[in-house]
């Protein structure tokens, strides 16, 4: 339970991210603060040692507590913490979360750990220190066990928020999650490959991120409920270091995919449109046709979706509506609101591939 200190403390973590908006730096005084909150003056000085732990106020003897100096200079910025900003969907959520931050006042600062927990440490480390307004973390592999997690604990604990992209770390229970309903996604191009009269379906998905268990779930679910034969040896289930190979022009698992889990399949519903349109490239220059031999379709319906002469098929979101779902919890946040976890809708885009 929540003691009467605590409780006045996060009140005031709210009133202070008011008064930085309106350019004041001067708390109220321990009288006025007492009188404000019905409490004692020891529970108002125990409420404001635990904002100085925290690294939102100082204290000046006889002038009273003010915010501290690096967070009234964080306190209109976001950071981002991605594995690669120039990743091929990112750049588009990084331009329309700028442009809906920027009609408040807000700056977002972007960084990349390119796929490395060391530099998803330093990265956090450096938001404990310069205190920004909100942390938004798109997690390297979630369903692994991170070392960082202290540190984003940490961050929590300083009054930073923590917002979840596309998928979150195991832990705190309580994180604000804003993702896509990749199962949901999974079910519809299913039944969109069933329509097509494919009954012999299967996947390829990252499995050291919920993103993927997700879809391979609703492929699985949706399959069943369908009557349709849910082959598990027809899915390939990768890692990230093998993505970072197919990044760097090996396709080394993406063969063994082909050569082992496509037997007897006529469609595969991949990860995303990077993979799908590698995989309908190596498909072709095999000698077999896309859709007529096997149908290809994925997530994202990124500009991957629509290159070449055969466009993917793809399940993608609405235009900015990420970025959207990503402020509006900002927003939420800075004006003291409460603002839930959320699952957006996946469309589908239907394309030649299947």
């Amino acid at each position: 339970m929540t003691s009467k200190y605590e409780g006045i403390a996060d009140k005031l973590e709210t009133e202070i991210r008011q008064m930085m908006r309106d350019g004041r730096d001067r708390l109220p005084s321990e009288s006025d603060l007492c009188s404000k909150y019905s409490c004692s003056r020891q529970t108002v000085r125990m409420a404001l040692s635990l904002l100085e732990d925290r690294g939102m106020i100082v204290k000046k003897k006889g002038s009273g507590s003010f915010i501290a100096p690096r967070v009234s200079s964080n306190a209109n910025t976001v950071f981002f913490i991605t594995e690669d900003e120039d990743r091929y969907t990112s750049p588009a959520f990084i331009q329309g979360l700028k442009a809906q931050l920027h009609g408040r006042k807000f700056e977002l600062k972007c960084f990349s750990t390119n796929g490395f927990v060391s530099t998803e440490g330093e990265i956090l480390r450096k938001a404990v220190r310069e205190m920004p307004f909100a942390l938004i973390i798109e997690p390297l592999h979630n369903v692994i066990p991170n070392p960082n997690i202290p540190l984003i604990l940490e961050a929590r604990s300083k009054g930073i928020p923590v917002i979840y992209l596309n998928s979150a770390y195991r832990f705190p229970e309580d994180s604000l999650l804003i993702s896509a309903d990749n199962t949901e996604g999974a079910e519809m191009l299913i039944r969109h490959l069933a329509q097509e009269g494919h009954k012999r379906i299967g996947g390829i998905f990252r499995i050291d991120d919920t993103e993927g268990l997700e879809k391979y779930k609703g492929c699985m679910k949706a399959c069943n409920e369908l009557g349709l034969p849910f082959d598990e040896t027809g899915y390939y289930l990768f890692r990230t270091d093998e993505l970072n190979d197919l990044i760097r022009g090996e396709r080394g698992f993406l063969r063994r995919f082909a050569d082992g889990c496509l037997r007897n399949k006529t469609a595969v519903i991949c990860h995303d449109d990077m993979i799908a349109y590698q995989l309908i490239t190596m498909i072709r220059k095999g000698g077999k046709r896309v859709p007529e031999d096997i149908a290809v379709v994925s997530f994202d319906n990124s500009y991957y979706a629509a290159q070449g002469d055969v466009g993917i098929t793809s399940a993608g979101l609405p235009e900015r509506s990420l970025a959207r779902a990503c402020a509006d919890a900002v927003f939420a946040i800075a004006d003291g609101k409460t603002y839930r976890s959320r699952r957006l809708p996946w469309e589908i885009t239907v394309r030649k591939s299947g």
